[in-house]
């Protein structure tokens, strides 16, 4: 799973997650990587509110638009939205991906109680 798709998951959460014991809402730090390999990954989620622990596994998938019937403009539409967001990623992005980077980064992954936060925080 790429960094992208993984912080999208976690904003979504922290967006949307709701308790199922008592509706209460999480943040990055109530969220931990159990597990991650190429497009998959378990999160454990803490309510901070009543301590309920929630399972959550999630996999990346691509998807053929060609096979959802959409029409022409529908596809151009959708090109033309992923190259804008691409591009402003492009646009923003400060920092270049480098060896260190990506060993820093499977240190972190490899700890026992890493929390989602400490992969976001600058």
């Amino acid at each position: 799973m790429n960094y992208e798709a993984l912080k999208l998951l976690v904003n979504s959460l922290v967006a949307n997650f709701k308790c199922t014991n008592c509706t209460g809402s999480v943040t990055e730090k109530d969220i931990n990587l159990l597990a991650i390999e190429w497009q998959k990954i378990v999160l454990d989620i803490k309510c901070p509110n009543c301590d309920k622990k929630t399972l959550i596994k999630s996999e990346v998938v691509s998807v053929d638009l060609t096979k959802m019937n959409l029409s022409q403009e529908q596809i151009s539409m959708l090109k033309n939205k992923i190259e804008i967001t691409n591009a402003a990623k492009i646009m923003t992005s400060q920092t270049n991906i480098n060896d260190k980077i990506i060993v820093d980064l499977n240190r972190d992954l490899k700890k026992e109680n890493l929390n989602v936060s400490d992969l976001f925080d600058a």
